[in-house]
């Protein structure tokens, strides 16, 4: 399943960062891929990724890149596995529904590098091992801004001391202390601090998906279902809980709620803390008599998911994401006379497969005024572009085909350039 996470309009981007940074041996904090905000501030809070995920796909292109994120959440899930108590059978069950509820959020992008930290920082608060954590810190802020979930755990250990383990209170406190500055040891400084807040709010104002609420929605009924079940179990078992480490758990997967229902994007954070929580909450022990499980059952499991994956990348599959532009829509685009209009979501693929060419806007959000993206949206989805077009002397627009946008350029007397199933190229 980890390999088939797809490519995402994110993911060129940040490739198109990391081979920035890495032929002008400089980090890349000012825009230089739109012709709206060129030299304005970017928050790259990434940047260590994108040096990281470049130098992978240089290495082996898109199949080793989709690898090595797949590595990155599979040892996430085995490290959650570790942490899981009781039957083979239970905890086989428990980790399918918290999987249920994660998967969504794979993709080929540095978020992956926040999934495996939080169960790493997961498992050694769950054995109060804090001497690695300091550098961990570090190194998660320079990589992902979900390095701010970590940091909810560290609170939630600090509040278990607080209630079950008063000895341990100020040991945790300076510790905790200690990680919280450790994020400030980026180029950015507290200024990826006050960031984080912007970038959420503004998130929400154009209606990212991800950073949206969790709604009562059927698709979000399993997720419900878990928090629920967390808060009864920790009410009626609390007392009844054998270890520190279960007490943290109980406590991490409480607070998480709040977080997850206030922005899907902390779902699958919470998925990955309900799995362990639970099954330690249900008093399951940790010995249990051994499960056999059959080489044969396992050898062909292994077969048929090479044969899935082989097949996806070999072709490959749409859902991957791997072509998102043909060479001849790239270069219509590459013709195209300045200014460019394009999508909020194509603006990612432009950077990266025509890179001669400035685009309008693209995922990367922040550098942009919210207006802006607002704006080219309601151009996008409504076909309502004139006062945009006008003011930003728009000649050209590179959209889907599926826009409504198209028509309406047409009616108007623009030129169809190229069309294909995934672009249509109009000139003024």
């Amino acid at each position: 399943m980890a390999c088939l996470s797809p490519v995402q309009s994110d993911t060129w981007w940040h490739l198109r960062c990391g081979e920035e940074m890495l032929r002008n041996h400089r980090l890349l904090f000012v825009d230089t891929f739109s012709s709206t905000v060129y030299g304005q501030f970017f928050w790259n809070h990434s940047w260590l990724s994108q040096i990281i995920f470049y130098g992978v796909y240089r290495a082996g292109g898109l199949p080793l890149l989709t690898a090595f994120c797949a590595a990155l959440i599979t040892t996430a899930w085995l490290l959650i596995w570790s942490l899981m108590r009781g039957p083979f059978a239970d905890r086989l069950l428990l980790a399918g529904l918290a999987l249920s509820t994660a998967t969504w959020t794979w993709s080929v992008r540095p978020q992956v590098f926040s999934l495996f930290l939080t169960t790493l920082v997961l498992w050694l608060l769950t054995r109060d091992r804090w001497t690695w954590l300091v550098p961990l810190f570090v190194l998660w802020a320079n990589l992902h801004a979900g390095f701010m979930f970590g940091l909810a755990l560290l609170c939630a250990s600090v509040l278990q001391a607080l209630v079950s383990e008063r000895g341990a209170i100020w040991r945790r406190s300076v510790w905790t202390l200690l990680c919280f500055s450790a994020t400030l040891l980026t180029p950015l400084g507290v200024r990826n601090w006050t960031e984080v807040v912007a970038s959420m709010q503004r998130s929400q104002v154009n209606d990212i998906t991800e950073w949206l609420p969790t709604s009562l929605a059927a698709e979000h009924l399993a997720f419900w279902g878990m928090a629920g079940t967390v808060l009864v179990l920790a009410v009626v078992n609390w007392r009844r809980l054998e270890s520190s480490g279960d007490r943290f758990l109980a406590i991490a997967a409480v607070l998480a709620i709040p977080l997850a229902a206030k922005s899907m994007r902390n779902v699958p954070g919470f998925a990955m803390i309900f799995a362990p929580a639970t099954s330690r909450l249900l008093l399951w022990k940790d010995r249990q008599p051994p499960t056999r499980v059959s080489p044969w059952l396992v050898a062909t499991a292994g077969v048929c998911s090479l044969a899935v994956v082989s097949a996806a990348w070999s072709v490959p599959w749409e859902r991957m994401g791997w072509q998102p532009m043909s060479p001849a829509a790239a270069d219509a685009i590459a013709r195209c006379r300045p200014a460019l209009f394009n999508s909020y979501s194509g603006g990612g693929a432009i950077i990266w497969f025509v890179p001669s060419q400035p685009v309008f806007v693209d995922s990367r959000q922040d550098p942009f005024p919210v207006e802006l993206v607002q704006a080219g949206k309601r151009a996008d989805f409504y076909g309502d572009y004139q006062p945009l077009f006008d003011e930003r002397q728009v000649n050209c627009a590179a959209i889907s085909p599926r826009s409504p946008l198209v028509a309406r350029l047409l009616k108007d007397g623009w030129h169809a350039r190229y069309s294909d199933s995934q672009w249509t190229v109009l000139e003024r």
